[in-house]
């Protein structure tokens, strides 16, 4: 019986904490069909996962147990040395931040994690079908987004098997990885604004003639007729952090393939 694939997103930020391997680890026990994680470089040229450009204050403490400040430092000016002394295992309850999760239950101790950690993760604990999807945080100078890139591709390549898709905001980053692994499955991410984005028949032409594997919008800008049109081209449709009873459901009527939320355990009982 066919039925959306479950992506947790940032390994499912509603359950445990964001982008960590405690996250990762629950999402597989869970019965989750992937996570998906944000990867930029440190100072030292290694992959981390991480989200923000700079440490968040609402879930990053120092060595004190300190919540770090604003203006924090930014992730990519940090060996990864440097990032293992931070733990992002716990939300500060007095952010703003905090309230978006009010479920999510802590674990101390968890440091930012590396990309080749979170492949050996899941190469441990997970079945070969569960996928990693790696969103490229295409930032600043072309250069910079194409140093990222081919060091993601370099690691998933080390990896195998691992069942990995890379995703992007940044046309270039992709671009980029399909010139190293043709094979390798690429997700074109769409934002929530649509007045950014070209309309929907324009933009799936686009996918399909660089060969993507998914278009992902926001599950607010899907349409029942575009997710259509998109199967019609041979594209497959994800959508990105419905998190709701109802926003759940319109995404798994809305006939997609994948559904990446904050909360899989709502979308698998659902689903059941």
């Amino acid at each position: 019986m066919w039925r959306p694939r479950v992506i947790a997103h940032r390994g499912g930020a509603g359950l445990r904490p964001e982008n960590t391997l405690a996250a990762f680890a629950h999402a597989i026990a869970l019965g989750a069909d992937g996570v998906e994680l944000d990867v930029q470089l440190s100072a030292d040229g290694q992959v981390v996962v991480y989200h923000d450009e700079h440490l968040n204050p609402a879930l990053t403490r120092d060595g004190t147990g300190q919540y770090v400040r604003t203006p924090a430092p930014r992730v990519s000016d940090l060996t990864v040395s440097e990032l293992k002394r931070f733990d992002i295992g716990r939300l500060d309850p007095s952010h703003p931040y905090a309230g978006s999760y009010p479920n999510q239950i802590p674990s101390d101790d968890q440091r930012i994690p590396t990309l080749p950690e979170v492949l050996a993760l899941a190469k441990r604990k997970a079945t070969p079908e569960f996928e990693l999807w790696i969103e490229i945080k295409a930032r600043g100078a072309r250069a910079s987004v194409e140093a990222l890139t081919r060091c993601t591709v370099e690691a998933i390549r080390h990896s195998e098997p691992c069942s990995a898709l890379v995703l992007s905001f940044n046309p270039h980053a992709l671009a980029v990885a399909r010139r190293m692994t043709p094979a390798l499955r690429r997700v074109h991410s769409v934002g929530e604004d649509s007045l950014v984005w070209l309309p929907d028949p324009i933009f799936l032409s686009y996918v399909r003639a660089f060969r993507g594997t998914y278009w992902f919008p926001h599950h607010r800008r899907l349409a029942l007729g575009s997710v259509r049109w998109a199967h019609r081209l041979g594209l497959k449709v994800a959508t990105w952090t419905p998190n709701g009873e109802q926003d759940l459901s319109l995404a798994v009527a809305s006939e997609v393939d994948a559904i990446c939320t904050d909360y899989p355990d709502r979308l698998l009982e659902l689903l059941a």
